[in-house]
């Protein structure tokens, strides 16, 4: 999953916190991380877990918003772009 931060200089600190609980993250841009959850997850369960944490991190940091990079955000499709559930990312 790629997540792009409205502020760049939070982006480390996302990737720590994933690391901090056992996911794969890394910085690709200077404000695009992107982090996969623990390897043993199935995809159903990495999901809702990632989700999960971009939840609990969006709420310690309310100011910074969270979405699909830029990249992304021109592609057509058929699908929302948007999990009116929780935070904004691309798969």
């Amino acid at each position: 999953m790629r997540i792009q931060l409205s502020d760049p200089t939070m982006t480390g600190e996302l990737v720590d916190f994933f690391r901090r609980r056992e996911c794969r993250a890394e910085r690709i841009d200077r404000d695009v991380i992107e982090v996969e959850a623990h390897p043993t997850l199935s995809r159903e369960k990495a999901r809702l877990e990632l989700d999960l944490l971009l939840r609990v991190w969006q709420s310690l940091h309310p100011g910074v918003e969270l979405r699909p990079p830029q990249a992304q955000k021109h592609r057509r499709s058929n699908r929302p772009s948007t999990n009116p559930d929780g935070p904004r990312v691309a798969e």
